[in-house]
């Protein structure tokens, strides 16, 4: 009976050994705006990023909610720039929203609009034609 228990075949997946206290990670608020933010970048597979900073998915979507709640600060990018604004009476919006003129494009902006729909039409607009 033992020699069957004790006589296995198959082989088993990657084993990773960690080493040291073996005591949890505490990580700062700018580690974590700084990782939460390369997840948010354009193109970024968040499993991916995650495994690059040593943590499991699950945790860093843990921190992305965090950050879309507003309870963890994003670290900016360095490629970040402000745009002149011009505000036109002629031009204002109803019921307190916010009109953007990007390459002649005129957007209508409000409490209401979808903010990732709003930045993937202002990359469209800013992309070279």
């Amino acid at each position: 009976m033992f020699e069957s228990m004790s006589n296995h075949s198959r082989a088993y997946g990657r084993v990773e050994v960690h080493e040291g206290l073996g005591r949890r990670r505490r990580w700062s608020a700018a580690d974590k705006g700084r990782i939460v933010a390369a997840s948010f970048a354009l193109g970024a597979n968040v499993s991916e990023v995650a495994r690059q900073n040593g943590i499991s998915p699950q945790h860093l979507f843990q921190w992305r909610r965090a950050a879309r709640e507003g309870h963890l600060v994003l670290a900016l990018d360095d490629d970040v720039a402000f745009a002149p604004v011009m505000v036109e009476p002629a031009v204002a919006p109803r019921r307190g929203g916010l009109a953007v003129e990007i390459a002649g494009a005129v957007i209508q902006v409000s409490g209401d609009t979808d903010l990732r729909l709003l930045g993937a039409v202002v990359r469209a607009l800013q992309a070279p034609a």
